[in-house]
């Protein structure tokens, strides 16, 4: 039997018809599960196991979530002083998405909002999911691609606020909404803006989107060329824009729905917004990673958050 990487490369490219073109990170083969369908219970186990574990390690040479460590802590920044902002500048964190994405800007600014007026403060989170309320729940696969309706629907949530920090939430770097809504918010000079997702830039969708004059990977790489400008300018201030895009590697389950872009999107948001609750919300104690772990006593450093997550998820109950 050959080796699970050579098998996985048949498979990338094209030896058994599977792929017809370089596929972007998110859509690939993973070698680390290519041989899940014939190995033990114990031995999938191990499989995932070892998967899981590129959530952190990173995958190949390409970037980890502790090479984000700069960018994760100006937007800590960002957001404290959104939630320092006074009563009468009206402040937003706006989360979207489409699809898990989508459902996860909504689990997010849902729980974080609570957690915020358990500390007598108001909420600051909003989330946008392609296709409206129903598609928490239900597929609305028909809006994914509109950027035209993501830039209406940004529009509509931010009308009022003084300064919002949007984060578009795509794992595959694909979205037409998302991308809609980028452009917009690079348009305006009180959005920050900020691209989350698993892909090298490089390799972001590039194909035309119907009705309009841009694709995803323009989109994408004008908002890197905007933060490598702001990087340059800021004195050390946070930038205006990020793209966070760590390789966490292809899915366990190929085609699979986003189970560790997912887990990605789900601790790296986690993190920036407890750090910044910390800081400014009058609490000794940082939101736990993890409902069985401890709180943290403040100071947490964002990487000490992110080492909390990955002991979290190496304690899963995997087999060892």
């Amino acid at each position: 039997m050959e080796g699970s990487a050579g098998r996985a490369e048949q498979l990338l490219h094209g030896g058994e018809g599977v792929w017809s073109g370089p596929p972007s990170v998110t859509e690939r083969v993973n070698e680390a599960s290519v041989e899940m369908d014939v190995v033990s219970p114990t031995g999938f186990l191990r499989v995932c196991r070892h998967s899981d574990a590129q959530l952190f390690s990173g995958w190949r040479s390409g970037l980890s979530v502790y090479d984000l460590l700069p960018s994760l802590d100006h937007l800590v920044t960002v957001v404290a002083s959104l939630l320092r902002a006074p009563a009468q500048e009206e402040a937003a964190v706006v989360l979207s998405g489409c699809g898990t994405s989508g459902r996860l800007a909504f689990f997010l600014s849902r729980g974080f909002n609570e957690l915020l007026v358990g500390l007598g403060r108001k909420p600051l989170f909003y989330y946008l999911v392609s296709g409206g309320d129903e598609a928490v729940i239900a597929s609305r696969e028909s809006a994914e691609d509109n950027p035209h309706l993501g830039t209406q629907d940004l529009i509509a949530i931010t009308k009022g606020k003084a300064r919002v920090l949007f984060v578009g939430i795509t794992c595959g770097f694909s979205a037409g909404y998302v991308a809609g809504q980028l452009v917009y918010a690079m348009s305006q000079p009180h959005f920050s803006s900020v691209l989350l997702g698993f892909n090298p830039v490089s390799l972001a969708r590039d194909n035309p989107i119907e009705k309009w004059d841009h694709t995803f990977k323009q989109v994408a790489v004008r908002l890197q060329q905007a933060h490598l400008r702001d990087l340059a300018d800021s004195a050390g201030a946070p930038p205006r824009h990020y793209v966070l895009n760590p390789l966490v590697g292809p899915e366990t389950l190929t085609g699979s729905s986003r189970m560790k872009g997912g887990s990605a999107t789900k601790f790296l948001l986690e993190t920036i917004f407890a750090r910044a609750i910390a800081e400014v919300g009058g609490v000794d104690l940082v939101p736990s990673p993890s409902a069985d772990a401890p709180l943290f006593p403040k100071p947490v450093t964002t990487e000490g958050l992110l080492q909390a997550y990955e002991i979290t998820y190496r304690q899963a109950p995997h087999s060892s």
